[in-house]
């Protein structure tokens, strides 16, 4: 029987203060020891993991629903100033829609020809052309004023916004190339506010190009540039 002990020692059943004891004195017929649950005091447990889940989960449902939270890419109606707006059609600068012409030979003598290229460059500038609409919360290491525009587009119109530097710089590309055309005579019988203008975009560009300069490596392809609708190609291979 001694041998057979150790088989029949159980944790769950054995009871351990009647080892020593004899069946007459422990009771042959003795009290069943009924196995002991040892997850019984732990029930609770899964039900506090819910809920510690589900009250972060509350928490952002109740901030959102009371704006305490905002989305940052919410739209903002205050882009730009209001001013005139129209659809934008770029040329074929991806491969796709029409050809757009922004440059020709014929354009330098024959004043049509300018002004009809020269509409081509317009749907370049997009809506509101190139100004934004600053909000006073915003944060910017270095700012300015705005840009006060008065009486440009109409008789008696007042706007104010910053431009991006990109669209300043194609508006004095584009003013300088109508320009291209103008003799030394037709430069001293302009308005000098006008000539003021096209020496402006001559700085303003040459600025642009020391601060921020393209400083890709170009090689000889051969051949000009030739530009249809964005399609560059040939001499200075872009």
């Amino acid at each position: 029987m001694d041998e057979l002990k150790p088989k029949m020692q159980n944790t769950d059943y054995y009871d351990t203060e009647s080892e020593d004891q004899t069946s007459e004195e422990a009771g042959f017929l003795g009290t069943h020891q009924h196995p002991k649950s040892r997850n019984a005091r732990w029930w609770w447990l899964p039900y506090l993991r819910i809920s510690l889940d589900l009250v972060p989960v509350a928490i952002l449902i109740l901030l959102s629903a009371t704006g305490a939270i905002q989305n940052p890419y919410a739209k903002d109606d205050k882009f730009g100033p209001t001013i005139a707006r129209k659809n934008v059609i770029l040329g074929n600068s991806a491969g796709f829609g029409p050809d757009v012409v922004y440059n020709n030979h014929e354009m330098l003598w024959n004043k049509t020809e300018m002004s009809r290229v020269h509409r081509n460059w317009q749907p370049l500038f997009g809506k509101g052309r190139g100004y934004v609409h600053v909000r006073p919360e915003e944060n910017f290491e270095v700012l300015h004023p705005p840009f006060v525009m008065v009486d440009v587009l109409e008789q008696g119109d007042r706007y104010e916004g910053y431009i991006i530097a990109m669209y300043h710089q194609l508006h004095c590309l584009s003013i300088l190339t109508t320009s291209m055309g103008t003799s030394r005579p037709d430069w001293l019988a302009m308005d000098p506010k006008i000539v003021e203008h096209r020496s402006h975009c001559v700085e303003y560009l040459r600025q642009s190009i020391i601060c921020n300069g393209d400083t890709t490596l170009e090689g000889e392809t051969g051949a000009w540039a030739t530009s249809t609708g964005g399609r560059m190609g040939g001499r200075f291979g872009i």
